[in-house]
């Protein structure tokens, strides 16, 4: 498995018992996350099924902006580009994260909001704001024309 980082600091995280990170903490208190040992309360969920955290550990503030982003922003622009159909979902997730990969300067692979550090939140956030999903579709469409031209062509090489 790869190393796992804190978003906020950059540190190696462990994977601990919930209550040595905050015992007060009902959602973490008897469940194994992963946690920072520089950053007060910088933790994510541990995912059984896959052996990996199912965040980027990070702390309150980053989570905080993960979640406002994802309800505010990025579910939203999910929705309009499936029209609520459930089998859609995939398709309009996958362009969007290109799109806004594309705008941020970072890999598609790269771009999931539970990976975003609090600054790359905010870029996001920036990125998206008064986007509709026909601007994503635009962007794909516009992409996905210049692959076909180019090999093609023979110009260069396809993706």
């Amino acid at each position: 498995m790869a190393s796992i980082y804190c978003a906020d600091c950059g540190t190696g995280c462990a994977l601990v018992d919930g209550r040595e990170v905050d015992p007060h903490d009902p959602e973490i208190a008897d469940v194994r996350v992963w946690a920072c040992p520089e950053c007060p309360c910088a933790w994510a969920h541990h995912a059984a099924a896959a052996d990996a955290p199912a965040a980027v550990p990070a702390g309150a503030e980053t989570r905080h902006a993960r979640e406002v982003l994802a309800e505010r922003l990025v579910l939203p622009l999910v929705h309009e580009g499936s029209g609520g159909l459930a089998g859609a979902q995939a398709l309009a997730i996958d362009r969007l994260t290109n799109f806004l990969a594309y705008r941020m300067g970072i890999e598609p692979d790269e771009c999931e909001v539970a990976r975003f550090s609090l600054e790359q939140c905010r870029q996001a956030w920036r990125e998206l704001r008064g986007v509709r999903f026909a601007d994503v579709l635009a962007h794909a469409q516009r992409h996905r024309g210049a692959k076909r031209r180019a090999s093609a062509s023979g110009d260069g090489v396809a993706a």
